[in-house]
């Protein structure tokens, strides 16, 4: 059986390209059918700034500033260490966090992908709408690269992650083969409803604390 896209390629020379060369890349795997490579691809390089965040927070780098990180799922980790195990000390406190990191990662990446594929089901031609869930998969977590690899660098300006955002609206244009329009009204309507979610979580929270 002939291999195509990452299976030929491999993970992390895609991953590198994805940086620098998004569109050529990206379409590089449009026939692709694999659900496993996306989720592989974001827990796996997910770790680079899941563990270095958790390293430079315990040298007092405060990623609960959402300007220090490099992705939402990363707000997860100081949130953990400081409500839910706050006498977890030393190692054990930095694979804590790092592991809240990659759970984060998981979370949101099932609600991105269950939020774009939705917008997107309004958006796509008729003819086009089979396999919604596998290119919103797609764009979603190749398209976060840049918040993987360099989420972990403290900035003032939550720099990373609007790199991956930017690269993620190419990945939904690229996978989607909408017009760019349609791309940027994806996901901005993606941030605007996970923001509206993420706020009634916290007030529910607060609620209950």
């Amino acid at each position: 059986m002939r291999l195509t896209g990452l299976r030929r390629r491999g993970l992390l020379p895609f991953a590198i390209k994805s940086l620098y060369s998004p569109v050529k890349t990206f379409s590089s795997t449009k026939e692709e059918k694999s659900y496993t490579n996306p989720f592989i691809f974001i827990l796996g390089f997910g770790l680079i700034t899941a563990f270095l965040s958790s390293i430079l927070n315990e040298l007092g780098v405060d990623y609960s500033n959402p300007s220090n990180a490099g992705g939402s799922a990363q707000l997860l980790g100081p949130w953990v260490v400081q409500n839910l195990t706050p006498n977890v000390v030393g190692l054990a406190r930095i694979l804590m966090f790092t592991l809240s990191v990659e759970v984060g990662y998981l979370i949101l990446t099932s609600l991105s992908v269950s939020l774009v594929s939705m917008i997107a089901s309004f958006l796509i031609d008729r003819e086009k709408k089979q396999g919604l869930f596998l290119k919103a998969l797609k764009a979603v977590c190749y398209g976060f690269g840049p918040g993987l690899f360099f989420g972990w660098v403290p900035n003032p300006i939550y720099l990373f992650g609007l790199w991956a955002l930017i690269w993620q609206a190419i990945a939904v244009y690229v996978y989607f083969e909408f017009t760019k329009m349609k791309a940027a009204i994806t996901v901005v309507s993606w941030i605007v409803i996970t923001g509206i979610l993420h706020d009634a979580v916290s007030f529910l929270w607060a609620l209950a604390s």
